[in-house]
């Protein structure tokens, strides 16, 4: 699609394809071999990518969104990561919804992966930002 090519020429990302999966950056692929070392040296259960979330409010759904990573812990706790080069607006709206109707429940947790100079931008919204469990410096 032209605006997946614009929007990867717009924040300098390289589209990764790797034995038929397709990785939006080169940050998110180091992450997924990151969690296949992970896996196989038994540190996490198993570990799933792309999943998608109906985003709802007032038990109507109003989009989706698509999370990088689903990690299911040893314990079988899960956690959710998102890798993030650049944090748009529309990015942080649909975090904050689905935070606002999950981030209670005790056995899943949320972390964002990025660099510090993107957790630095994410923290300076605080108040328009829901924050992660756990931040994974990349």
């Amino acid at each position: 699609h032209i605006n997946d090519i614009i929007k990867n020429m717009k924040y300098n990302n390289k589209i990764i394809d790797y034995q038929g999966e397709k990785f939006h950056s080169e940050l998110e692929f180091g992450y997924f071999v990151e969690l296949k070392r992970r896996k196989m040296a038994h540190d996490i259960k198993d570990f799933h990518r792309q999943i998608k979330f109906d985003l709802e409010s007032n038990g109507k759904k109003v989009g989706t969104y698509t999370i990088d990573f689903k990690i299911i812990h040893n314990d079988d706790t899960i956690e959710f990561v998102e890798v993030k080069g650049y944090p748009e607006e529309l990015w942080i709206l649909k975090w904050n919804i689905l935070l606002a109707m999950i981030k209670d429940d005790p056995g899943i947790s949320f972390t964002i992966a990025c660099n510090n100079n993107t957790k630095e931008k994410l923290k300076k919204k605080n108040g328009v930002f829901i924050h992660p469990t756990n931040w994974y410096i990349l």
